[in-house]
């Protein structure tokens, strides 16, 4: 299911490779400044605030995973059973093109099938939209929550407390 355009979300927001770079980023900010201040107070509340932050990135993108391989299975069955009935699928993956002009004999059952893979795979790829669509915002949350951490983290520094 490789080769998915990583598409925007909410009018403009990064994708979800835009959006794990961005909260990827922000973690390894807020370490670095977190480093720094290790010696301080709150130290500690931090470092548990930035293990909590890598967990929940650890989790949105395992459950991406999750739901890209259940796609991706689903798919691949559909596949199977096409297959079965003389439709050849791509090594990618992808549909044939539906035979033209009027089925005769088994050419009608492969069509069929071709038809039916085709709008599976259709499907698959909507879905896989969606999933990536909304791991990224959920990442996009968890950025701004991020991004707000390290601010504060950047003041603490600033102002010595």
């Amino acid at each position: 299911m490789s080769g998915i355009p990583d598409e925007g979300v909410d009018g403009g927001r990064p994708g979800f490779d835009g959006a794990l770079t961005q909260v990827l980023a922000a973690i390894g900010g807020l370490h670095a400044q977190m480093s720094t201040a290790i010696a301080r107070p709150g130290s500690k509340l931090q470092a548990d605030a930035l293990a909590a932050v890598i967990g929940q990135t650890a989790s949105i993108v395992g459950g991406l995973a999750a739901e890209l391989a259940a796609i991706e299975k689903a798919l691949e069955e559909e596949a199977y059973t096409a297959s079965r009935y003389g439709v050849k699928i791509g090594v990618d993956g992808q549909p044939p093109p539906v035979p033209a002009g009027p089925p005769v004999g088994a050419a009608t059952s492969e069509r069929h099938w071709a038809l039916a893979y085709r709008q599976a795979f259709e499907r698959a790829m909507g879905e896989v939209r969606q999933a990536r669509q909304r791991a990224a915002s959920q990442l996009m949350d968890l950025y701004a929550q991020l991004d707000s951490q390290l601010r504060a983290v950047e003041s603490e520094l600033a102002f010595g407390r």
